[in-house]
């Protein structure tokens, strides 16, 4: 395939996680999987906050006390699935918590009902008593909140709606990206 091609399909890929973190599509809700704690498989949904194309990263918020949170300290290689209709598209790369500047600037955009998800003193996960209330800090919330960054280096394009289903793998190498048109 030319150069082209291989640069059409790039942007559409970075429109599509434009598109998901300044909109909302299907693509702004991925499944994450890291390796857990006990070394075996974890998945969860995500909501992708932010996008930035050069470099290739995508960002989304959890609770500081999350697994994730320990399973990408320990383990940074993820992958993340996002679907739209009829297109996937499976991104692996390097994870990481962001440090307190990116934080700081990533909490104040928050909407403040996305705020509010902080605010809760439990753990997650943790067992909850059907007759209690969680205790709400709104003053310590920022204190529970994490902003984690996937540096990508790895994607798979694979668009069924198209009249020939097309698939592309594209590596982030040394000179940027470079694609392949793969069997669907």
């Amino acid at each position: 395939m030319t150069h082209e091609a291989q640069g059409d399909i790039l942007n559409r890929i970075w429109q599509a996680l434009h598109d998901a973190t300044s909109q909302g599509t299907g693509f702004t809700l991925g499944f994450l999987a890291t390796i857990g704690v006990g070394g075996g498989p974890r998945a969860r949904a995500v909501i992708l906050r932010q996008f930035e194309a050069a470099p290739a990263r995508i960002y989304f918020a959890t609770n500081v006390h999350s697994d994730k949170v320990n399973e990408i300290q320990q383990h940074p290689q993820v992958a993340l699935t996002l679907q739209d209709g009829s297109v996937q598209l499976r991104i692996q790369g390097k994870a990481g918590i962001t440090d307190d500047a990116e934080r700081i600037a990533a909490w104040e955009a928050l909407a403040p009902h996305s705020r509010q998800l902080y605010a809760t003193a439990g753990l997650p996960g943790e067992a909850m008593d059907e007759t209690a209330e969680l205790a709400d800090d709104p003053c310590t919330a920022f204190q529970r909140f994490a902003w984690v960054r996937i540096d990508l280096e790895h994607l798979d394009w694979l668009d069924l709606a198209a009249d020939a289903p097309q698939r592309w793998e594209f590596d982030l190498e040394v000179d940027g990206w470079v694609g392949k048109r793969v069997v669907p």
